[in-house]
């Protein structure tokens, strides 16, 4: 969308607000107008901020809050001199409150159409000069109403749950997908050939952990793989704090060398068995029709979910019966042992709604 579009449709939402407002008026329009229902969306996620976009004499304004924490940019408040401060890529710009004036390193300057301001406590700046600055780009979208932005892989995608210094990046989206993922650990980086789908819905999670017992955390980084109906899958890696990455069992080498399962159909009756490491779970369905499965065998796999839970990384498998039907979940929990996480402890434990068919 051309950014004459852009301010047009935010015009006409400010003119709709302003009518709802005003008791059908809109002569009574304050010289800095405001779409209150506008939100902000920054790489696919719902940014909450507490002043929307603004129209100025014809430039769309934006608090440049936006782009605080992307990377490469640091932004800078001298409360004397009500002068802002932002540095990307290793230029520098001052703007100050109610100014025009945009003041460069080298004594030079260039001026703005209209003068920036603050507005709750945020410094509203034009649209344009914030794309300048933080190399993102900006659109419309009408459903919802919102300023969508693009931080082309400039704002973290997660922070460290204990550690604010950890983030980390999209890196080359491509098809819905970003193909690469950048690590920060105080401010030292390491790109990883690692996909994730671009998302909203869920975003990676970074998650502290002793792996070894050694008292140094690792980073464990959970990334979503793809969702839908009947279908969670989750990859882990685990990181060191040199970027060197810890080997983690795979649940397709557990279930291969550990986990045997069987479905039968007997006179109504559906009977399940589940073996890890020799020890059994019986269940009978009751299935009259014989038609409640065709699966010969539990399916582990298609719901996969990690967790770290009492300093122990833990892998959650849904076991099904069809693509639709769950009975219940094989639990690991990983321990350090020759050099790598491998799985310790294992156990199938039916969903509540089955106990009762246990036999």
């Amino acid at each position: 969308m051309t950014m004459n579009k852009l301010i047009g449709s935010l015009m006409a939402s400010i003119l709709l607000s302003t009518v709802i407002h005003s008791g059908g008026s809109v002569n009574g329009a304050a010289h800095r107008e405001q779409p209150h229902t506008m939100d902000y969306y920054i790489d696919h996620q719902m940014v909450s901020v507490e002043v929307a976009p603004a129209v100025q004499q014809g430039e769309l304004y934006v608090p440049v809050y936006l782009m605080k924490d992307w990377r490469g940019i640091s932004l800078k408040w001298n409360h004397n001199a009500k002068e802002l401060s932002m540095t990307a890529d290793g230029q520098r710009y001052a703007v100050k409150s109610g100014s025009a004036r945009v003041s460069l390193p080298d004594g030079s300057y260039f001026t703005l159409k209209s003068p920036v301001y603050i507005e709750h406590n945020r410094m509203m700046v034009p649209l344009s000069l914030f794309e300048q600055i933080s190399g993102g780009k900006a659109s419309v979208s009408e459903d919802p109403k919102a300023l969508v932005i693009d931080s082309r892989g400039k704002r973290p995608l997660a922070y460290g749950e204990a550690d604010k210094s950890i983030a980390i990046y999209g890196e080359w989206e491509q098809e819905g997908r970003y193909q690469a993922l950048t690590l920060d650990m105080n401010g030292n980086q390491h790109t990883y050939p690692w996909a994730t789908p671009v998302s909203w819905k869920s975003s990676p999670q970074l998650l502290d952990m002793d792996v070894n017992g050694d008292g140094s955390s690792e980073i464990v980084v959970l990334l979503n793989q793809g969702s839908g109906t009947g279908v969670y899958a989750q990859d882990v890696h685990v990181i060191r704090a040199d970027f060197s990455e810890v080997s983690v069992e795979s649940f397709h080498d557990i279930l291969k060398e550990r986990v045997v399962s069987s479905i039968q159909h007997q006179e109504g009756v559906l009977l399940l068995s589940v073996q890890v490491d020799g020890e059994e779970t019986r269940l009978a369905l009751p299935d009259e029709e014989g038609s409640r499965t065709n699966f010969t065998h539990v399916g582990f796999g298609s719901v996969v979910y990690h967790a770290v839970e009492d300093g122990r990384l833990v892998l959650r498998l849904a076991g099904s019966i069809s693509p639709s039907e769950f009975i219940g979940e094989l639990a690991v929990v990983y321990g350090w042992s020759e050099g790598r996480l491998a799985a310790e402890q294992i156990s199938f434990t039916p969903y509540d709604e089955y106990m009762q068919y246990m036999k």
